[in-house]
């Protein structure tokens, strides 16, 4: 319904709300969560994969580099690269 009165917009969130709350109270009892397809996996994979190698990266900036002159334009151009790498990931470019 492209236009739906309050009453049926608050039941339908009303209802969404109950499912997720259902859902988490089913994981937190010990069931075990729904298996991702192999797309998810891996995109979570490559997400994690990158940052992990920013906090590598800015950490041995901010342990080695700091405060030389050069670290300001190292850590812009590396968040930079990182925040590009994140919205190619997410299909956002």
């Amino acid at each position: 319904m492209p236009h739906p009165s309050l009453r049926l917009f608050i039941d339908w969130l009303q209802k969404c709300q109950h499912e997720v709350q259902c859902r988490g109270m089913q994981l937190a009892a010990g069931r075990t969560p729904k298996k991702k397809s192999a797309v998810y996996a891996k995109l979570d994979a490559d997400l994690a994969s990158e940052k992990l190698q920013y906090s590598v990266y800015v950490g041995h900036l901010f342990a080695h580099v700091f405060p030389g002159p050069a670290v300001w334009d190292y850590f812009n151009s590396a968040t930079a690269h990182y925040l590009d790498r994140l919205s190619y990931l997410h299909g956002c470019n």
